[in-house]
């Protein structure tokens, strides 16, 4: 059952992916902060943004992001495609998670929503 929520959540992803742009345009820079953080670090430029060491996230986001931009040199969709898979996975501990508080029902419910 999580493996059919798992591919479920991810196909539903991949065309979100497909069909929206989810580039947003209100000035935020977190997203672009990692991106280029983990680029930095598979360049040889160290875990850096701007120039300047990257203090302010955790580096697992970006090493994962850096990997992917590594094997196919475009950073929007490394971060694309980083992000779907995270967000795919995110179903299984929520399925756990939910079923071992409550019920197995509720898991169910819960990874659905996710």
């Amino acid at each position: 059952m999580v493996s059919l929520l798992t591919l479920a959540a991810l196909a539903v992803r991949l065309l979100s992916l497909h069909y929206y742009h989810f580039i947003g345009v209100d000035g935020g820079v977190d997203g672009v902060g990692l991106a280029v953080s983990g680029k930095n670090l598979f360049s040889g430029l160290g875990y850096s943004f701007q120039g300047y060491p990257q203090v302010v996230h955790s580096p697992f986001y970006p090493i994962l992001i850096g990997i992917s931009w590594f094997f196919t040199h475009n950073l929007e969709f490394s971060g694309q495609i980083v992000s779907v898979i995270a967000g795919s996975l995110l179903v299984i501990p929520v399925f756990y998670l939910a079923k071992q508080m409550y019920t197995r029902k509720t898991g169910i419910l819960c990874a659905v929503f996710v």
